[in-house]
């Protein structure tokens, strides 16, 4: 459902329990509509490309944009999915510095980077709403560096499915249903690991009843708090569920060395 020409970031005082809130005023909201250009986009277009001049801010209105960054041997590595309310494009010396793609069916609001900047200008309090906006993207890249430095591929693992749990267009608390739009490769490319990887610590949750694959995409999260336990690392995360590290990686390990082709194909297809 498209959502509009939104900019969607929780409240700074913690309030509404890490819900996002738009920011945009009514006012805003029309004089930004009037330099936009509503997009359709297909699953796997490109939005804009790394090291391309800027010339276009994008607003998500629909649907889910990957945000990455290639290397010089070509390995991709994602820094961010983008949903509704978001807003990705923003310039670095001005060009883009990542690489942006629709994971599916998209509509995005595109709105000329130097007519945004003027407007910014003469309105204060869209400078505050970009701030505010920018200040909680920057939290989260922070919680992805942290989640990358877990040498623990289960804790990252358990910390992505907490992220995405936030995101309620994915996740249904009532049902505790987690539907992940994704596929096995995305993941894997976001969790900085390969998908076999990836799925081998999605069963090993699965075989610990933290989590249940009801198909290949939805997840439930049959236990949350022991789930957001292993967000905390190897040692103070495990001692708390009672599981002593050295098991855990025994566990892990052993896991590894089996025919896991089933648990691998239930991550999703590519």
């Amino acid at each position: 459902m498209d959502q509009g020409l939104v900019i969607h970031a929780p409240a700074l005082d913690g309030s509404g329990e890490g819900l996002s809130e738009n920011l945009l005023a009514a006012y805003e909201q029309e004089r930004l509509r009037k330099l936009a250009t509503l997009l359709q986009y297909r699953r796997g277009q490109t939005v804009y490309s790394q090291g391309q001049e800027t010339r276009y801010i994008h607003f998500i209105g629909s649907g889910i944009v990957r945000v990455f960054r290639s290397g010089e041997r070509g390995k991709r590595q994602i820094i961010s999915f983008r949903t509704a309310g978001d807003l990705c494009g923003l310039p670095e010396a001005g060009v883009y510095v990542n690489s942006a793609e629709t994971i599916s069916a998209t509509r995005i609001y595109r709105v000329s980077w130097q007519l945004f900047h003027r407007l910014m200008l003469t309105t204060p309090c869209l400078q505050k709403v970009l701030l505010r906006k920018v200040t909680a993207d920057l939290h989260q890249a922070q919680s992805h560096i942290m989640m990358m430095g877990q040498e623990n591929i289960l804790n990252r693992v358990a910390t992505f499915l907490v992220e995405m749990m936030t995101i309620r267009q994915f996740f249904d608390s009532g049902k505790s249903l987690l539907c992940l739009p994704m596929n096995r490769f995305d993941v894997a490319d976001y969790l900085g690991t390969c998908a076999e990887t990836a799925a081998r610590a999605l069963t090993k949750l699965e075989h610990m009843a933290i989590i249940q694959r009801i198909t290949p995409r939805r997840i439930k999260i049959v236990d949350v708090s022991r789930l957001r336990l292993m967000q905390q690392g190897p040692s103070r995360g495990n001692r708390q569920m009672g599981i002593p590290p050295a098991s855990l990686e025994l566990g892990f390990r052993t896991l590894t060395r089996r025919n896991m082709s089933d648990g691998d194909a239930r991550l999703g297809p590519s």
